[in-house]
C-alpha cells in the first residue's frame, strides 16, 4: 500500500493505474467484508465452524473470528492482494537497490518505519476513543461492544484489550504473536506480517548473497530464521505469497502486448470469480489464501507488460483517489464501523439482507470512507514530510 498522487503524474504508465486501482478496491472490498459481517447475514451460507477447524490454533480461531460471525468474508482473501503487491513494490525495490549496491539498513529502515507509524500511531488512538466512547454510550448487555453471541468481530472482554502492554505490543508490531490485536481493530493482525516480511526479506537476501562475509551470512540466515520461527507457521507461510511478488518484480516482460492485454482481461474475471468460488466453498484456509495470490500474481504479471503511457480520465482519478488513502482506510475502518453498528444497530443482531438494510450499510460504509480521508489528510499524507525531516537530522548529526 504505497502513497500516491490524488492526480496521475505525467510519466506514470497504465500498469501503474491498473495498480493504484487494484489497491483502491482491495481496501473497499476489505472494509466492506466487515461491515457486511457486523450486519447481515453471509451471502453464501459458508460455514465459520469449518473455517476455525481448517486452522485449529489460537491464530485460526482468530482468522475465523474476523471473517464472519455465520459465514466467511471475502476481506482475508483481499488482503492476500496487498500482500502480493507489497512484495512487488517493496521486496521489488529491495532487489534493484541490492542489485546497484545502493540499499542500506538506515535509509530502509526510516522508509519502513515512517510509512507504517505515520498512520499506526494516530490510528490506534482514534481505536482507544472510539472504542471507549461506545463501551460507555452503549452499556447495554446486548450492545455490539459487549461481545454478543452472533457476531466475533468485537471480543467479550473489550476492556482487557487496551492495556498498556498490549499497545506497546501492537506499536512494536507483536500484535497476535505476543499480544492480541488492540481493543476493536482486529485489521492489525495483518500489519505485523507486513513489518516482519520487510525485515526478513532483506536477511534472506543478505543471507544468500556470496559477496557477504561468511559469518555475517550465517547471522543474517539466522536472524531470519528466527523471525519466522518467531511469527508463526502461519505467518510464515504467507511470507510466500510476499515473495511472490518480490519475485514478480523481475521477471522479464517476454508475452506479446496484445495476449498480455486480453489475457489480464480474462484473468481479472477468473480473480473476481475466484474470490466467490473460495467464500462459497469450504476451503482450507491456506487454500483460498494461495488460490487467490496466484491468481492476482498471474493479473499483476499481465499489467506490468502495459507500458503506455496513461491517460487522465475518471478512471485514472478515481484510481489515484482510492489508493492514496488505502492504507488509512485499511487501519482505521474497524472502530468506525463498529462505533457506528452500535449507533443504527443497538441491540446487536444480524439483519436480513433486504434493499433497506444494505442501504444503511452502504451509508455506513461511505461514512467510514468519508472519515478516513479526513484522517489520510491530518497523518498519512503528511509522510513524506516527516520522514525528510527525520532524513535531514540524521545527515546532521553525521556531517
Amino acid at each position: 500500500m504505497m502513497k500516491v498522487s490524488p492526480a496521475v503524474r505525467r510519466d506514470a504508465n497504465l500498469s501503474s493505474v491498473h495498480f493504484d486501482a487494484i489497491r483502491g478496491f482491495a481496501a473497499l472490498v476489505v472494509m466492506m467484508g466487515h461491515a457486511r459481517v457486523l450486519f447481515l447475514k453471509s451471502f453464501t451460507g459458508a460455514s465459520q465452524a469449518h473455517l476455525s477447524h481448517s486452522l485449529p490454533t489460537t491464530y485460526g480461531k482468530m482468522v475465523a473470528g474476523n471473517m464472519a460471525a455465520n459465514g466467511n468474508s471475502i476481506g482475508h482473501e483481499a488482503v492476500m492482494v496487498f500482500f502480493v503487491l507489497s512484495g512487488f513494490l517493496v521486496g521489488g525495490s529491495v532487489l534493484k537497490l541490492m542489485k546497484r549496491n545502493a540499499w542500506s539498513w538506515q535509509d530502509y529502515l526510516v522508509k519502513r518505519l515512517t510509512r507504517l507509524w505515520m498512520v499506526l500511531i494516530p490510528a490506534l488512538l482514534l481505536g482507544i476513543i472510539l472504542d471507549h466512547a461506545g463501551m460507555h454510550v452503549f452499556s447495554n448487555p446486548h450492545s455490539i461492544y459487549s461481545g454478543p453471541v452472533g457476531q466475533t468481530l468485537v471480543a467479550a472482554n473489550l476492556s482487557g484489550r487496551y492495556s498498556l502492554s498490549i499497545i506497546l505490543g501492537n506499536l512494536a508490531f507483536l500484535q497476535n504473536i505476543c499480544v492480541p490485536t488492540a481493543g476493536t481493530n482486529v485489521a492489525l493482525w495483518s500489519l505485523s506480517n507486513e513489518f516482519w516480511y520487510y525485515m526478513a526479506f532483506p536477511l534472506l537476501l543478505l543471507g544468500l548473497h556470496r559477496g557477504t562475509a561468511f559469518w555475517h551470512r550465517v547471522i543474517f540466515t539466522a536472524l531470519f530464521a528466527g523471525i519466522m520461527a518467531g511469527i508463526g507457521w502461519h505467518s510464515s507461510r504467507l511470507f510466500l505469497v510476499w515473495v511472490l511478488g518480490a519475485v514478480l518484480s523481475v521477471l522479464p516482460l517476454k508475452v506479446p502486448k496484445p495476449i498480455a492485454k486480453w489475457g489480464a482481461m480474462f484473468i481479472a474475471i477468473i480473480l473476481s470469480l475466484g474470490f466467490i468460488w473460495v467464500k462459497k466453498h469450504i476451503l482450507n484456509l491456506a487454500a483460498s489464501e494461495f488460490i487467490i495470490a496466484l491468481i492476482f500474481a498471474c493479473l499483476l504479471y499481465l499489467l506490468l507488460h502495459q507500458r503506455q503511457k496513461a491517460k487522465n480520465g475518471l478512471y485514472s482519478f478515481v484510481a489515484a483517489a482510492t489508493a492514496k488513502m488505502s492504507y488509512t482506510l485499511y487501519l482505521v475502518h474497524v472502530p468506525i464501523l463498529i462505533f457506528l453498528c452500535a449507533c443504527v444497530n443497538n441491540p446487536w443482531r444480524i439483519w436480513p439482507a433486504t434493499l433497506p438494510n444494505i442501504a444503511v450499510i452502504t451509508s455506513v460504509g461511505g461514512i467510514t470512507i468519508a472519515f478516513a480521508f479526513v484522517f489520510y489528510l491530518l497523518f498519512e499524507a503528511n509522510t513524506d514530510l516527516v520522514r525528510n525531516y527525520i532524513t535531514q537530522k540524521m545527515v546532521r548529526r553525521t556531517a
